[in-house]
């Protein structure tokens, strides 16, 4: 269900983060959950840029996550990968990408959804330890373009069991800047994997 004219939100604090789920003027429907809202911040080192929001909504699905990562500002000026096919790449992180990293038993599992549609999953031991290619796969939707705002939706197969989360935007300018995004920026320079930003609880599956 999509948001209305009375559509009223409620912000609770994570950190520098914000937590935003959208409440309807009615009563919700028992067991009920909204998707989850967060917004992404910059990383202080960060050069200016131009995208002034990122924000996720995110919702388990079953086995699956669905997410949806919106960049607001002069999207003009963000350099975008043309549309190929949905092929698992390496290094899409090097350019306009968006990320999502789970803790699981044993280590983590980290997905790289790229607006041309391809992707990628690695899973890991420790911190940046053993990476390899994980089984989990990541499923990208054309994406969403307006005039000052591009949306890409994603849904992402689930490791069993599942830990806190972090997500993460890299995003590319059409000068060649870069500027990261996340939910927390533990270390001094820009760190995805850092345990110390894992610190999102995965929202309830809807009844």
């Amino acid at each position: 269900m999509g948001e209305t004219s009375k559509t009223r939100r409620t912000v609770l604090a994570l950190g520098a983060a914000s937590i935003a789920f959208p409440t309807l003027g009615m009563a919700e429907p028992a067991g009920y959950r909204w998707p989850m809202e967060v917004d992404l911040i910059p990383h202080p080192t960060n050069p200016p840029g131009p995208i002034e929001r990122v924000s996720v909504r995110l919702e388990r699905r079953g086995p699956k996550l669905w997410l949806r990562y919106t960049i607001e500002g002069r999207v003009g000026e963000v350099e975008t990968p043309a549309e190929a096919a949905p092929d698992r790449t390496d290094e899409l992180w090097k350019h306009t990408c968006f990320e999502v990293f789970i803790q699981t038993d044993g280590g983590y599992r980290e997905f790289n959804l790229a607006p041309s549609s391809r992707w990628a999953s690695y899973r890991f031991t420790g911190y940046r330890q053993d990476m390899a290619d994980a089984d989990e796969i990541a499923v990208i939707e054309p994406l969403d373009l307006a005039a000052d705002q591009i949306a890409l939706e994603a849904e992402v197969e689930l490791p069993d069991p599942v830990g806190l989360l972090a997500l993460s935007t890299v995003i590319e300018a059409t000068d060649g800047t870069i500027t990261y995004w996340a939910l927390a920026h533990p270390s001094p320079e820009p760190d995805f994997h850092n345990p110390a930003g894992f610190t999102l609880s995965l929202p309830a599956e809807p009844a």
